[in-house]
């Protein structure tokens, strides 16, 4: 049924997510959770935390988040201008037909999803840029795209000469990497809206429905997904960000989920 290809999608997902917290993102009853898990011989655990940091990490979060806090302050709308961008992968069921897709957030809609023909690398993370993102961006108004910042986490395929070239050439000063003129701090998921709130919201609404093991119709879900969602929640999202940062600041860099 529909419930058990979500959980079994979410235990995919997200293996060390703790029970209570599957019960919140798949808004399955606990109990319906846990007849899922006993038929599937699924053994729950509760982890401490969803993501471990590495010595150094803290530091580098917290550097980030002051600077952004800072220029927060001195442009009040400055984090409704970053561009989240972020991968996420959806299946029909727990073992086949996958479709690793990519979204780009901005405060007035998602750009995307992107579907990737093949596994993530460099040369097919570039072509995209080059290609899907850039037609995209055309699409919005000129005062805005000269403001915004592109953002990307630490994924391998991000670090690549080649692309960092082009988001040079691109956005100038203005992007986000682990690599970029801002750097983004490694191990962040916490810290990216599409991370913490987009995609587990798009997967609700991806797998409310039972899916038959046809990647099409997974893509037409997905796409009608995204469209379904709401200005007002992803604007929500983006303040979502700036709270994030204060705690984390508050919290000198630590974790705080």
């Amino acid at each position: 049924d529909a419930a058990s290809v979500l959980a079994l999608h979410s235990v995919r997902e997200a293996p060390r997510l703790s029970l209570r917290r599957r019960v919140i993102e798949t808004e399955i009853s606990k109990s319906h959770l846990q007849r899922i898990f006993k038929q599937n011989r699924i053994l729950p655990f509760k982890p401490k935390f969803r993501h471990t940091l590495e010595e150094g990490d803290e530091a580098k979060r917290l550097n980030f988040c002051l600077e952004m806090g800072n220029r927060v302050l001195n442009d009040v709308r400055f984090h409704k201008r970053i561009l989240f961008s972020d991968e996420s992968t959806f299946s029909t069921n727990i073992v086949v037909s996958s479709q690793h897709c990519r979204a780009v957030s901005y405060t007035n809609g998602i750009i995307g999803p992107y579907f990737f023909k093949e596994n993530l690398n460099r040369n097919t993370y570039l072509e995209m840029l080059q290609h899907f993102l850039t037609d995209k961006l055309d699409e919005l108004p000129l005062s805005y795209r000269t403001r915004m910042f592109f953002q990307q986490d630490g994924c391998p395929a991000h670090h690549a000469v080649t692309v960092r070239n082009w988001l040079n050439s691109e956005f100038n000063e203005h992007w986000i990497g682990s690599d970029g003129p801002i750097l983004w701090p490694p191990r962040s998921p916490d810290l990216t809206k599409l991370d913490f709130y987009v995609w587990g919201r798009l997967k609700q609404i991806v797998y409310r429905e039972p899916l038959e093991n046809d990647e099409e119709q997974l893509k037409t879900r997905i796409q009608n997904a995204v469209k379904s969602l709401s200005i007002e929640e992803i604007r929500n999202s983006f303040n979502e960000f700036r709270a994030r940062i204060e705690i984390c600041a508050e919290k000198g860099g630590a974790l705080f989920e």
